[in-house]
């Protein structure tokens, strides 16, 4: 079943991704692969340095991720993929069943279309879950960011309020609304799009259901690859004393914390993730 409400709904989605990436001037290419998920929209920025493959959360694609984009694209050669089943440019269907075998293949077949060379994968939320499942050696490492799938979901209340406000009245004032409690001690530089982009999303799609938690064996192969893990210092959803144990327990390794950050990381603070993914990809 399509995420959209209809195919004009789906047409408005696409034409808005579309505009913004042809405006984008850090953006190089973009192309279509063929996965067993459905067609996956790519787009490439970055001309020299190692190959980060960047994963967005949940319903974000790479049209909105244009600051976390251009950071990296500072030093690493950069493919952000946006996921089938969310908004954006990709196949409008989720996949319903196997999920971590799906996203398993999905990502080997991302990687060997994008580069012959290894990748960091750069995941932010469901992009985690996504990520996590990966089981291919042309994966060198992860830096997730607020990951979906580490711990139970705990539920917020408040979020599906307003959510359910602004499906009903998708205006500015109803966006921010739902926007700011995402977001630490101050406003990323992207608010206004951000806010352009959750009414259109308001008008156009069904929302999806947040990730189930992932099965221990899944979480416990990545003791041996290099990763980091990432949250807010307000992440309200991924406080880091709640994913902290599961990391240590499971992944073998630690939280680091961004000061004055929220759950929206990778628009509040684009060059601090990209720090970070330069320390990983420096690593022998």
């Amino acid at each position: 079943m399509s995420i959209y409400d209809d195919e004009a709904a789906g047409r408005e989605v696409r034409d808005w991704c579309t505009a913004r990436l042809t405006a984008d001037g850090a953006v190089l290419d973009r192309s279509v692969v063929a996965t067993t998920l459905g067609a996956t929209h790519v787009t490439l920025a970055g001309t020299a340095g190692p190959w980060v493959l960047v994963l967005p959360a949940a319903a974000e694609s790479a049209a909105v991720l244009g600051g976390l984009t251009g950071a990296l694209a500072e030093s690493h050669r950069v493919a952000v993929a946006d996921l089938p089943g969310e908004p954006g440019l990709s196949h409008d269907e989720p996949p319903h069943d196997d999920l971590v075998g799906r996203f398993d293949s999905w990502v080997s077949e991302v990687v060997a279309a994008v580069t012959d060379e290894p990748v960091v994968l750069v995941a932010d939320g469901l992009g985690a879950t996504v990520a996590l499942c990966s089981t291919t050696d042309r994966v060198r490492g992860l830096v997730a960011v607020s990951p979906a799938g580490v711990n139970e979901y705990p539920g917020d209340l408040g979020y599906a309020l307003r959510e359910l406000r602004l499906g009903l009245s998708p205006t500015e004032a109803n966006a921010d609304r739902l926007l700011r409690p995402f977001y630490g001690t101050a406003l990323p530089p992207d608010h206004d799009l951000l806010l352009e982009w959750t009414m259109l999303l308001a008008r156009t799609i069904w929302p999806s259901e947040p990730p189930a938690l992932l099965p221990n064996a899944v979480r416990r192969r990545w003791r041996d690859t290099p990763h980091r893990v990432l949250v807010g210092e307000h992440d309200a959803m991924h406080r880091h004393d709640r994913i902290a144990r599961p990391v240590e327990a499971l992944m073998g390794s630690g939280v680091r914390v961004l000061p004055g950050v929220g759950e929206a990381a990778v628009h509040e603070a684009p060059g601090a993730v990209a720090e970070i993914v330069r320390e990983l990809t420096a690593a022998p």
